[in-house]
């Protein structure tokens, strides 16, 4: 266990005989499940007496395997059916006992698999080349995606449910229409693809290959707006809402890269929001004839504009001519004009000063963090 504000090393057990395949954490922040390599799974408790090597186990369960998918209000478990690689199972969570819900399946062996955040939503994907969308609560198919030439490696589903994307060994990316099933864009890669993942608003596509790059496309265009090489294979990519922060696992490495992605369609659009509501509640201010805040630039120009008082014009200078000047008008000294706009990155400095909402290719800035 992590102290995630500074990285310290807080605890450190061993409740496994097996390689720990996947952890999660309860809403309660009090109690976490682990999977192995072995299908056996524990719950226990994350704080336990003085000892920092000693867990508290709950309860341990078999068959299971991992990675595993815990639905927010902790009532859904999602994972694989370690007897049987073609099916999953939909448990009840109730008192830290698993009752199976339901079941998915394909007709070969389930690859991938991904469920939105607020457990509506299961996307399915397997060596038989196809995609199944599936309703959590009761388990019925709703869509089959059809159009990858080999295995689909991932895939994942944007939050409101409505679009999923999938990667495969054809080297295909495939951003579908979950109500229609129909592709609504495709793009070609350079090798087989290894994760993919969605921004929060939609707008935004991550995908990573066996060769080590990560690259963003626009879901709208399918154009690439910038790539990254790690020089190593990418198994997982965790990204931010706003996409400025990618957490990438790479594999037969002890590092854990955080890249820092700026510029991007869905940094502007919660900036844009976040700036909208600083503006709204500076104009609640001004109606109320309250006083404002003087804390904030974007406030204090509102404020401004809020009071429409006319700026008050003073007439220019008069101006006299000495003697020495023989009654003509001086020569004003020309002043060199202002440098050009540079056209490198943009640093997350001025990001709120850009007010286009589609970047070019050149503005976008990736980097380690």
């Amino acid at each position: 266990m992590w102290e995630a504000s500074n990285g310290t090393m807080m605890r450190s057990f061993t409740i496994h005989e097996a390689e720990v395949k996947s952890i999660c954490t309860f809403v309660d922040g009090t109690r976490a499940l682990s999977c192995d390599d072995a299908g056996v799974m524990h719950i226990w408790n994350l704080y336990y007496g003085d000892d920092p090597n000693q867990a508290d186990l709950i309860t341990t369960m078999s068959n299971i395997k991992g990675p595993l998918y815990l639905g927010l209000n902790d009532s859904v478990l999602i994972g694989y059916n370690a007897k049987n690689l073609k099916e999953m199972n939909i448990w009840s969570l109730i008192e830290n006992k698993l009752t199976v819900k339901t079941k998915v399946y394909h007709n070969e062996e389930i690859v991938c698999y991904c469920a939105n955040k607020t457990g509506t939503v299961l996307v399915t994907g397997s060596m038989d080349q196809s995609l199944k969308i599936w309703q959590i609560d009761t388990g019925f198919l709703t869509q089959i995606l059809v159009g990858h030439d080999d295995v689909v490696t991932c895939c994942c589903v944007s939050e409101d449910g409505k679009v999923v994307i999938s990667g495969g060994q054809d080297k295909h990316i495939y951003i579908w229409d979950v109500q229609t099933g129909a592709v609504k864009r495709s793009i070609t890669a350079k090798s087989v693809i290894s994760a993919v993942q969605i921004t929060f608003d939609n707008s935004l596509i991550l995908s990573a290959d066996q060769d080590g790059w990560l690259e963003a496309w626009s879901t709208e265009t399918s154009k690439m707006y910038s790539s990254f090489n790690t020089h190593r294979q990418i198994s997982n990519v965790i990204v931010s809402n706003d996409a400025s922060r990618i957490l990438i696992l790479l594999t037969e490495t002890a590092q854990l890269p955080i890249l820092c992605l700026h510029n991007t369609p869905a940094n502007m659009t919660i900036r844009q929001e976040r700036r909208t509501k600083r503006i709204q509640s500076a104009s609640s201010y001004a109606s109320n004839g309250s006083e404002m805040p003087e804390t904030n630039q974007d406030t204090l120009s509102v404020k401004t504009q809020a009071n429409n008082k006319p700026n008050e014009i003073k007439p220019p200078p008069q101006e006299t001519y000495n003697e020495q000047t023989n009654g003509n008008k001086p020569q004003q000294q020309s002043t060199p004009p202002p440098p050009p706009p540079q056209n490198g990155p943009i640093s997350t400095s001025s990001v709120t000063s850009i007010k286009s909402s589609q970047p070019s290719k050149k503005s976008m800035m990736c980097s380690i963090f």
